[in-house]
Parts: structure tokens; C-alpha cells; sequence
């Protein structure tokens, strides 16, 4: 399971590094499709997003889906959690994790890696409850009759 402070060592290494940040709803019905066929929708989607890759850029975000793409033929069935997580980039896939809940499939391709599936499901259980300027943003854990607070300045 992913760890808060995981997750925050990974958006500090990569903070200025071009990210496939992959999120995968592993939880659909046998007779639905796929998780691997909603993934690949998701990826098809890219191209039909703006702005329009430079070729530079096109090719390093194709390394990061071949990359995904070799990690994914290792696993036989579903991660074994209703979602996944991953973070890519030209290296290789550089964090993944099974989630104990599901997410939203979906991928985007930026500087930096996305958070916001992973907060909003929590946020939406009443676990988590965000906060955010453009100098800092607070993650606050609420547990049981106190919070527990996380503040962390934005990258700069």
C-alpha cells in the first residue's frame, strides 16, 4: 500500500522531470471490460488532449507507455487490488503500488507527478481533507478525534 511519505519522496524526486503518472481502476465486473482495455483507452486519449507534443516530447512520453507497458506483462491477472498506481518515466517505471480502493482510470503526461486521484478518494471517504495556496499545501489525515497534519511547501 502506498504511504504518504512514498508518495511524497516521489513527488519530490520528480518534481521537474516529465511524468506518465498512471492510475487504474482494477475493480470492474468479469463481463466488463477490462482494466487493461480501459487503460488502453486511457492512453489512445492522450493524443486526442491539447497542446500538441513536439516530436522530442513524443517520444519520451511513448518510452514511458513501452515502459509501463513491459511492467504490465509481468502481471498475470488484476494488481490484486481494486486500483493501481504507477509513475513513469524515460528511465523506466520509477514507483508502483496497489490501492486498497479504487480510482479513476486514467493518465496524464506532465512535469511532476499527479496526486489528485489518490487525494480525492481519500477526501471522499472523509479520511483526508486538503488545503492549498500557491506557496504551500496542507494534507490533513483525520483520525478519530484528532487530525494529524501534513504541510509541505510547493515546489519552487
Amino acid at each position: 500500500m502506498l504511504a504518504f511519505t512514498q508518495l511524497h519522496e516521489v513527488q519530490r524526486r520528480l518534481q521537474k522531470r516529465k511524468v506518465l503518472s498512471v492510475f487504474v481502476d482494477t475493480s470492474g465486473p468479469a463481463d466488463g471490460p477490462s482494466w487493461r482495455a480501459k487503460l488502453d483507452r486511457a492512453l489512445a486519449n492522450l493524443d486526442a488532449r491539447p497542446p500538441r507534443l513536439s516530436n522530442g516530447e513524443r517520444t519520451a512520453r511513448d518510452l514511458c507507455v513501452a515502459h509501463l507497458r513491459t511492467a504490465l506483462e509481468s502481471l498475470r491477472g488484476t494488481p490484486g487490488e481494486p486500483g493501481w498506481v504507477a509513475y513513469v518515466t524515460t528511465d523506466d517505471v520509477v514507483a508502483a503500488w496497489p490501492l486498497h480502493r479504487p480510482v479513476e482510470t486514467a493518465v496524464f503526461w506532465q512535469s511532476g507527478i499527479v496526486m489528485a486521484p489518490l487525494l480525492e478518494t481519500a477526501v471522499k471517504r472523509a479520511e483526508m481533507q486538503t488545503s492549498a495556496s500557491q506557496r504551500r499545501f496542507a494534507l490533513q489525515r483525520v483520525a478519530r478525534a484528532r487530525p494529524l497534519v501534513r504541510n509541505h511547501a510547493s515546489p519552487a
